[in-house]
């Protein structure tokens, strides 16, 4: 009967030291799943700002863009308003040799 108590007693300590380990265990897995959270947290914060950032970075050049673009435009109409003032004849004769060539792109075969 000393063979079975000691075996009992050697199984209820392994029993019992499992248990402390498997909760030690659950308790670091807990740990690590948190520190992985606040991580990816803090990452994807980063990233959100960066894309903000880079965002508004891409307004500002495309707002200046369409500026220069509007100037651009601008100076072209004003040129071209210039040009058919001063040479009514060669404009109209550039606006028949457009709407001709327009006219056979676009014609259907």
């Amino acid at each position: 009967m000393a063979i079975h108590d000691s075996t009992s007693k050697a199984a209820a300590d392994a029993a019992s030291k499992m248990s402390d380990r498997m909760s030690s265990v659950k308790d670091e897995l807990g740990a690590m799943a948190s520190s992985l959270y606040e991580g990816g947290r803090e990452h994807g914060k980063a990233l959100a700002r960066s894309a903000s950032h880079d965002a508004s970075r891409l307004m500002e050049k495309g707002t200046e863009a369409a500026g220069q673009l509007r100037t651009q435009a601008s100076d072209l109409a004003g040129r071209t308003q210039e040009m058919v003032r001063e040479r009514p004849a060669v404009a109209l004769g550039i606006a028949v040799g457009l709407g001709v060539l327009v006219g056979m792109l676009t014609r259907r075969r």
